[in-house]
Formats: C-alpha cells, sequence, structure tokens
C-alpha cells in the first residue's frame, strides 16, 4: 500500500519477516511505461524507484528493461509487530 500523507512524505507498508524487507518497487507515476518493467519485461508496473533495504534508487534506464538506477538517498524504517513502515521524503522521491 503506498499513499501520500501531508503532501511531506510518501509512506509505504510492507508485511515481512526481514527487516527492512529487500527490493520493493514504486511505480510512482502509475505509467508502466515510464519506468522498469524487469529484466523480461514482465513487471505489471513501471517502476520508478527501487528500495533496496535502507536505499532508496531512481530509474534511469531508457528501455524499461534495462537494470540502471542512481542513488537518491537514505529512507527511514519503522518496525511493528507484523509490518515494516517506511518514510521517504516528496524531495526525494518526485
Amino acid at each position: 500500500m503506498i499513499k501520500r500523507a501531508f503532501m511531506s512524505r510518501l509512506t509505504t507498508m510492507a508485511r515481512s519477516r526481514s527487516t527492512p524487507p529487500s527490493d520493493i518497487y514504486l511505480d510512482t507515476d502509475a505509467n508502466r511505461t515510464t519506468g522498469f518493467r524487469g529484466g523480461a519485461n514482465n513487471f505489471p508496473i513501471g517502476a520508478d524507484y527501487l528500495l533496496q533495504g535502507s536505499a532508496l534508487y531512481r530509474y534511469t534506464g531508457s528501455t524499461g528493461t534495462e537494470w540502471s538506477w542512481s542513488s537518491v538517498g537514505i529512507v527511514t524504517w519503522s518496525v511493528g509487530q507484523q509490518c515494516r513502515r517506511v518514510l521517504i521524503p516528496t524531495g526525494v522521491a518526485g
């Protein structure tokens, strides 16, 4: 689940046993043609951002299938009993 809260941060929650979960793809513009669609073009989304642990990356590829990302910053995770929550400042993730 992804939502905008107070227009100052992007919040996502993930059910996961790892802290933080690995490889979360974010399609922030809801447009499959503008982001990473998987190496075999098999993702149902166009991921504009990738969370790997606490590192946030922006997709920089041009084909949608090439693995090309640039670092945009570090995010903060909080841990609950059954889920993990990450806060991403909207200035970092468009």
